[in-house]
């Protein structure tokens, strides 16, 4: 009596169905520890930040994170990262990125509220959709200008920048800022209306405009416009008029008399450098 051999794939197949209950367990294993990777991993201690930045991880993971963000004579900001996964389609991943003034540092709405998509690639950092929102008087602002400011600013743009030696370089950039209620004091505080900033930043070259907003009954009329070269090695030069309304104050109109001669027309030319340490 002759026995039936036993067919060769019923002996295979506990092998088999072990050999993929163990990748199903590491798969699932490599899964769970990417979805938690902590934040800590990233290498904040070699990003190159400019003098007096600091960025110090506070908690989270990789994928949905918060950071404390450190700036020169202005107050700390809390940053919330969150994974875009639609940016792994794209095959270059991407973090919304929000950041506000953080109110324990900042008590006032005077800090800037920002948000922007961040993408990175190999030596290359994209920032898409950039929009945010500050106080004209807010302690970053009043950083980076000598009269103190009041107002309200809305901005938006895009930027791309690139990996070098001395860390993340801005290769190109456009920026559109409008400030509302915009007001300067020098020897005492002057309105000026609302005002329209674009700026484009491409091969080289940095060029900006800077006017009334349309539709702007306000006590200012004219344009200036902005040339030079990116980085910023000398004093742009500016071009372009200015024109006092019917609006404006007697002490518009007497610092703006200060800039030039005007014409029969009222206009004052600007033909010139802008001044500034550079």
């Amino acid at each position: 009596m002759s026995r039936t051999p036993l067919k060769e794939p019923a002996l295979r197949r506990p092998r088999s169905l072990i050999g993929l209950g163990v990748f199903i367990v590491l798969v699932s294993w490599f899964t769970a520890l990417l979805a938690t990777a902590p934040i800590t991993l990233i290498p904040v201690s070699r990003l190159t930040l400019p003098p007096g930045v600091q960025l110090q991880p506070l908690g989270g993971t990789v994928w949905h994170g918060q950071w404390r963000l450190s700036l020169p004579r202005a107050p700390d900001m809390t940053v919330q990262t969150d994974f875009l996964p639609s940016s792994v389609f794209r095959l270059q991943l991407a973090w919304h990125v929000r950041a506000q003034t953080d109110a324990r540092t900042s008590p006032t709405n005077a800090g800037p509220n920002l948000g922007a998509n961040v993408a990175i690639g190999i030596n290359r950092l994209d920032v898409r959709n950039f929009q945010g929102r500050m106080s004209a008087d807010s302690p970053l602002i009043a950083s980076l200008t000598a009269w103190p400011l009041s107002g309200l600013i809305d901005f938006s743009g895009d930027a791309s920048l690139v990996r070098t030696k001395r860390g993340f370089d801005l290769q190109a950039a456009r920026a559109t800022a409008n400030w509302r209620n915009a007001e300067i004091t020098t020897t005492e505080p002057l309105a000026l209306g609302d005002l329209v900033f674009d700026a484009n930043i491409a091969q080289g070259q940095l060029n900006a405009t800077v006017k009334p907003a349309p539709n702007n009954a306000g006590p200012l009329l004219g344009e200036l416009n902005l040339a030079g070269t990116w980085p910023v090695a000398k004093a742009p030069a500016v071009r372009g008029y200015v024109q006092p309304t019917a609006r404006a104050s007697a002490a518009l109109r007497q610092q703006l008399s200060l800039l030039g001669r005007p014409d029969a027309s009222g206009k004052i030319t600007i033909q010139g450098v802008l001044p500034g340490r550079y």
